[in-house]
Protein backbone atom coordinates (compact mmCIF):
# COMPACT_ATOMS: atom_id res chain seq x y z
CA UNK A 1 0.00 0.00 0.00
CA UNK A 2 2.75 2.47 0.94
CA UNK A 3 4.86 1.60 -2.12
CA UNK A 4 2.08 2.71 -4.46
CA UNK A 5 1.48 6.10 -2.79
CA UNK A 6 2.45 9.12 -4.84
CA UNK A 7 2.55 11.43 -1.83
CA UNK A 8 4.50 11.33 1.39
CA UNK A 9 3.49 8.80 4.01
CA UNK A 10 4.21 9.65 7.63
CA UNK A 11 3.66 7.15 10.44
CA UNK A 12 3.59 7.97 14.14
CA UNK A 13 4.52 5.42 16.81
CA UNK A 14 4.83 6.07 20.55
CA UNK A 15 6.89 2.93 21.25
CA UNK A 16 10.57 3.54 20.44
CA UNK A 17 11.29 -0.09 19.53
CA UNK A 18 8.30 -0.34 17.19
CA UNK A 19 9.13 3.04 15.63
CA UNK A 20 12.68 1.83 14.91
CA UNK A 21 11.44 -1.44 13.40
CA UNK A 22 8.86 0.35 11.25
CA UNK A 23 11.46 2.84 10.06
CA UNK A 24 13.81 0.01 9.09
CA UNK A 25 10.99 -1.86 7.31
CA UNK A 26 10.08 1.22 5.25
CA UNK A 27 13.64 2.39 4.54
CA UNK A 28 13.33 1.32 0.90
CA UNK A 29 10.29 3.58 0.37
CA UNK A 30 11.50 7.04 -0.59
CA UNK A 31 8.41 8.97 0.52
CA UNK A 32 7.82 7.14 3.82
CA UNK A 33 8.97 8.17 7.27
CA UNK A 34 8.30 7.15 10.86
CA UNK A 35 8.10 9.67 13.69
CA UNK A 36 8.65 8.47 17.26
CA UNK A 37 5.82 10.50 18.80
CA UNK A 38 2.10 10.46 19.41
CA UNK A 39 -0.02 10.90 16.32
CA UNK A 40 -2.57 12.75 18.43
CA UNK A 41 -0.24 15.68 19.06
CA UNK A 42 -1.34 19.17 18.00
CA UNK A 43 -0.04 20.73 14.80
CA UNK A 44 0.08 17.64 12.58
CA UNK A 45 0.84 18.25 8.91
CA UNK A 46 -2.11 18.26 6.49
CA UNK A 47 -3.14 14.82 5.27
CA UNK A 48 -5.35 13.30 2.58
CA UNK A 49 -5.86 10.16 4.68
CA UNK A 50 -5.47 9.56 8.40
CA UNK A 51 -5.53 5.84 9.25
CA UNK A 52 -5.50 5.03 12.95
CA UNK A 53 -4.84 1.67 14.61
CA UNK A 54 -5.57 2.68 18.21
CA UNK A 55 -9.14 2.73 19.49
CA UNK A 56 -10.53 6.10 20.55
CA UNK A 57 -13.89 7.23 21.89
CA UNK A 58 -13.71 10.38 19.74
CA UNK A 59 -11.17 11.64 17.20
CA UNK A 60 -8.77 14.20 18.69
CA UNK A 61 -9.14 17.72 17.27
CA UNK A 62 -5.59 17.44 15.86
CA UNK A 63 -6.74 14.74 13.41
CA UNK A 64 -9.73 16.74 12.25
CA UNK A 65 -7.62 19.88 11.89
CA UNK A 66 -4.98 18.02 9.84
CA UNK A 67 -7.49 16.43 7.45
CA UNK A 68 -7.48 18.13 4.05
CA UNK A 69 -10.74 19.06 2.35
CA UNK A 70 -12.10 15.83 0.85
CA UNK A 71 -9.73 13.75 3.05
CA UNK A 72 -10.60 10.47 4.78
CA UNK A 73 -10.33 9.50 8.43
CA UNK A 74 -10.38 5.77 9.25
CA UNK A 75 -10.22 4.69 12.91
CA UNK A 76 -11.50 2.12 15.40
CA UNK A 77 -14.17 3.92 17.41
CA UNK A 78 -14.58 2.37 20.86
CA UNK A 79 -16.83 2.80 23.86
CA UNK A 80 -15.98 2.66 27.54
CA UNK A 81 -16.60 -1.12 27.57
CA UNK A 82 -13.91 -1.70 24.89
CA UNK A 83 -16.37 -2.85 22.27
CA UNK A 84 -16.35 -0.80 19.14
CA UNK A 85 -16.39 -0.61 15.36
CA UNK A 86 -14.36 0.85 12.50
CA UNK A 87 -15.39 4.31 11.42
CA UNK A 88 -14.53 5.71 8.03
CA UNK A 89 -15.55 9.25 7.24
CA UNK A 90 -14.65 11.83 4.65
CA UNK A 91 -13.93 15.50 5.26
CA UNK A 92 -16.63 17.46 3.41
CA UNK A 93 -15.64 19.07 0.16
CA UNK A 94 -15.09 22.79 0.12
CA UNK A 95 -18.22 24.78 0.97
CA UNK A 96 -19.93 21.97 2.91
CA UNK A 97 -18.58 22.79 6.38
CA UNK A 98 -16.04 20.93 8.51
CA UNK A 99 -16.16 17.85 10.68
CA UNK A 100 -16.17 18.64 14.38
Amino acid sequence: MVDSCRRAVRAYEVDATLAGQASANMAHVERASVVHASGAQPSLPEADVIYVNAGVTAPPPAWLDALRIGGRLVLPLTAANWYGWWLSTREPTQGQGRLS
